[in-house]
This record gives C-alpha cells, sequence and structure tokens, in this order.
C-alpha cells in the first residue's frame, strides 16, 4: 500500500527522519485499520443485487406475467354451461312439468383474430423483457458506482489513519525538542494543527464511508446502516474502444430501442 507523506518546508532534516521511520511502522498497520470487517467482490455484489434489488425484481415479474399471457391470448375463451327452469311456460301449456334446459357454447373467433392476439402478447412479453433487462443493467450500473464510492472511501480513510499516526509522532517530537529548548514552539504549533486538520478529515471521510455504504445496502434491498464490508479492488480493465465501435454497440444491444423493434 502507498503511505502519503507530506512534507512541509518547516520540518527540520532530524523530523523528517522521524516520519519516514514512522511511515515505515505505519505500513505495516495500513491493513488493520478496519478490523474484524469482512471483504466483498464486486461480482458478489452484482449478483446480490440482481436476486435482491426490488426495481430489478418488479421488472422480472412484470415479464413474466407478460410472457404467461400470450398463451392465453392464442387460446379460445372458457366455454359456458347454462342451465335454465322455466315454471310459467309449463302452466301455460297446462303440462304440469316445469322445462328444464341445459345448455352449452363456445366462442368461436375468426382464426386471425387469434393469431393476432397471440402476436400482439408476444410483442408486449418482448418490451417488457427489454424493460426488465435495461432495469437491470441500470441498477448494476449504480451498484458500480456505489461500489468504486465505497472503495475510494475507504482506502482515503487508511491513507488518512497512516498521516494522522504519522503527524502523531511528529508532533511529540516537536513539543519533545521544544521542552529541551532545541527547536522553536512554532514546529510544535504547526505539527498540532496538521494533526488536527487530519483528523477533521477523518471524521468527514467517515460520515462519507456511512453515506456510501447506505446507497449500496439500498440498492441491495438492506437495512442502509447494515455493515458491507470492505470493498476489494476490481482487476484493471484496458479500454480500446472508438466512439463509432461505442455507437454501434448501443444502437444494436440498447434493452429500450430492441423493445421497439
Amino acid at each position: 500500500m502507498k503511505v502519503e507523506v507530506k512534507i512541509y518546508n518547516w520540518m527540520p532534516a532530524a523530523l523528517f527522519a522521524a516520519v519516514l521511520v514512522c511511515a515505515a511502522e505505519n505500513q505495516a498497520v495500513a491493513d488493520t485499520a478496519f478490523p474484524g470487517e469482512k471483504t466483498i467482490s464486486l461480482d458478489a455484489v452484482i449478483e446480490d443485487a440482481a436476486k435482491s434489488n426490488p426495481e430489478i425484481l418488479a421488472a422480472k415479474r412484470g415479464f413474466e406475467a407478460a410472457n404467461a399471457r400470450i398463451p392465453q391470448a392464442a387460446s379460445l375463451s372458457d366455454p359456458e354451461i347454462g342451465f335454465e327452469y322455466d315454471r310459467i311456460t309449463a302452466d301455460r301449456e297446462l303440462s304440469g312439468n316445469p322445462m328444464k334446459t341445459v345448455s352449452v357454447s363456445q366462442d368461436i373467433p375468426f382464426p386471425t383474430k387469434l393469431y393476432l392476439r397471440a402476436k400482439i402478447a408476444s410483442k408486449l412479453a418482448k418490451m417488457a423483457y427489454e424493460n426488465y433487462k435495461a432495469k437491470e443493467r441500470e441498477i448494476i450500473s449504480r451498484v458500480k458506482s456505489a461500489y468504486a464510492e465505497l472503495f475510494i472511501t475507504y482506502k482515503t480513510i487508511e491513507i488518512g489513519e497512516e498521516n494522522k499516526n504519522v503527524l502523531e509522532q511528529l508532533y511529540k517530537t516537536a513539543e519533545a525538542k521544544y521542552s529541551s529548548g532545541t527547536a522553536p514552539e512554532r514546529n510544535a504549533l504547526r505539527a498540532r494543527f496538521e494533526l488536527a486538520r487530519v483528523e477533521n478529515e477523518l471524521i468527514l471521510l467517515e460520515q462519507k464511508r456511512l453515506t456510501a455504504q447506505a446507497r449500496l445496502n439500498v440498492l441491495l434491498n438492506k437495512d442502509p446502516r447494515e455493515k458491507i464490508g470492505i470493498p476489494e479492488s476490481a482487476p484493471m480493465i484496458k479500454f480500446n474502444r472508438t466512439l463509432d465501435d461505442l455507437s454501434h454497440t448501443a444502437l444494436e444491444g440498447n434493452p429500450e430501442l430492441k423493445a421497439y423493434r
């Protein structure tokens, strides 16, 4: 892990040497900035979002419902069974027995009507599927963005903690030299000022980390306050696509465009 050490024009050579020693010691502590927290991978988070995100699940159920209506649209309507009981007509004809009639009817539309109904239902199902895939890609894009923000925040906090440890040692050294009369007071005051500034930055970064964690948890349909873990670094991807390639890919693969073809 890279250790960031800021060098100031007021820092004497002896204090600078102390900073380097502290940086070497803090390098071994870098991985323990967040003890007890598990690590998470981008692939696992994306898989979890695809299974749990409410927006994705709603779009998926919409597609499944639309797909289930295709065979219904191509089928005949349910037959109807009727039963009639006519006592009045029997009395009028003096037969004495009521008239009972049982009937069965079936609505049979013109054959092309069933075909067109099925074709329309199939088209609606295709649109629902493409909308579902578009929603899935949208959520995955938001998950990647939230994951990256959380990853960067964790790394920034780690560097801030390392700088804090270095400045604490620097402040102690400057204060000891001032007490012994071998260094002016301004060195200790400036070290204390820088230490306070880093501590304030760490407070703000912790708030930012909680916000990024809550944002990612919401996308995963989890409690925003739940600890999700420390994001692992994703592998580097070499980008060698041209603008024309991206435009062609967007026109051919965009789900919203495919839904209306």
